[in-house]
């Protein structure tokens, strides 16, 4: 096979991921990695509160916005194909419950042991370079570049979403998808606090244990997990995954957000405890942070036992709106899954494919978005093998 020239626009984990799987299949191949930011790999270096959690154990379809597109994929890449592929590329990996870290622990270590590798294998990256749009023909795609025109073979775009602009994707790209004719599902942050019709902003930086419930017209959220009180709602991961819930099915604002403060027990046997412990004024202190205790007390006088316990077990809120692109973590929407082949290539221009995140298909948090982005870049990686052999 002759040397190709593979341009990859955007240095996020799918487009790092994709440059190492082409270049551990053709060392020959000129790769250039684009991006631009100036630092690289800034996105994945702020995953997993600074860990990086890698991938989930056999993610669950069901915990995507396209679950058969994630089920197609994950058929064709099994699961242990993913881990022995990073094994193979030197990442050994540490498992914690569902979820696989980098041995290293660290999201920083791991940038930098992959831009070493990137450089030992031959890839060109081309920093602080903005790709401002391209042109395609059926044997070669020129990018049209913040440092002018170059012509590659394909083009892959691993540009990610519009989420966290201050970690290098802005979502600039999509205005030229379109102009290129794809069709574009419309960009909603995902994984993002909400903002609630009543807050409570004495709460806020505490943290209680719930099950969320919610539910919509078409479909029902429920989850256990940590909520964190903000000045105007609610965030935590469990909110994040109630978030990109909420927008993927389109709720409207005022949709019925509840708490169940106390999951394992009955309304019945939660309002028998709350009766002995009653007995005490000062018995709310027991169960919460002072602030919270001090918004359930009234609750308690009022209407007893039986009524907190009602109360302590279906808080109700109302959804406002989400936070905006730059608190979200990951964006929903993006290039449509009947503009791709099961490769990702494009099917209206041969040369380009698009990986990764600027996709249609999101995850909710725990490792499922970069393990769409490895799973992603595996089957690109061989679709342009057999577009270029």
């Amino acid at each position: 096979m002759s040397t190709m020239k593979v341009a990859i626009v955007g240095a996020s984990a799918s487009g790092i991921y994709l440059a190492l799987s082409l270049l551990s299949r053709h060392p020959s191949w000129k790769v250039v990695l684009f991006d631009q930011e100036p630092k690289f790999g800034k996105k994945i270096a702020a995953t997993g509160n600074g860990r990086c959690n890698i991938l989930h154990d056999h993610p669950s379809p069901s915990r995507y916005g396209d679950p058969d597109w994630f089920a197609s994929a994950i058929q064709k890449v099994p699961f242990d194909s993913l881990k022995d592929t990073l094994k193979e590329w030197g990442i050994p990996l540490r498992k914690e419950g569902e979820l696989y870290y980098p041995l290293s622990n660290s999201a920083p270590a791991l940038v930098r042991y992959l831009n070493q590798s990137l450089k030992n294998e031959g890839a060109i990256l081309s920093l602080s370079t903005k790709v401002l749009d391209y042109e395609s023909s059926c044997d070669s795609v020129t990018l049209i570049t913040s440092q002018g025109k170059e012509s590659f073979d394909h083009v892959v775009f691993a540009s990610g979403g519009a989420s966290g602009k201050n970690l290098g994707s802005d979502g600039s790209l999509f205005s030229v998808f379109a102009k290129h004719g794809y069709t574009i599902a419309p960009l909603r942050p995902g994984l993002s606090p909400i903002k609630t019709a009543k807050a409570y902003p004495s709460l806020a930086g505490l943290r209680v244990d719930a099950k969320v419930i919610s539910h919509t017209v078409s479909a029902s959220f429920e989850e256990e997990g940590q909520v964190l009180f903000k000045k105007d709602g609610l965030s935590g991961i469990v909110i994040f995954n109630l978030e990109s819930f909420l927008m993927r099915h389109k709720a409207a604002k005022g949709t019925r957000i509840t708490l169940d403060l106390f999951p394992s027990l009955s309304e019945e046997e939660l309002a028998s405890n709350l009766e002995h412990d009653g007995r005490r004024p000062h018995f709310l202190m027991a169960y919460f942070p002072e602030a919270i205790a001090n918004t359930f007390r009234p609750e308690f006088v009022s209407r007893g036992s039986k009524g907190l316990a009602h109360k302590l077990k279906n808080w109700e809120f109302a959804f406002e709106a989400p936070y905006g692109f730059e608190d979200s973590q990951v964006t929903i929407g993006g290039i449509s899954r009947s503009d791709v082949d099961d490769s990702f290539i494009s099917k209206k221009e041969p040369r380009v494919s698009f990986v990764g995140e600027c996709l249609n298909n999101d995850g909710d948090c725990g490792g499922y978005n970069l393990t769409w982005c490895l799973l992603t870049a595996l089957l690109a990686s061989e679709g342009i093998h057999e577009v270029l052999r």
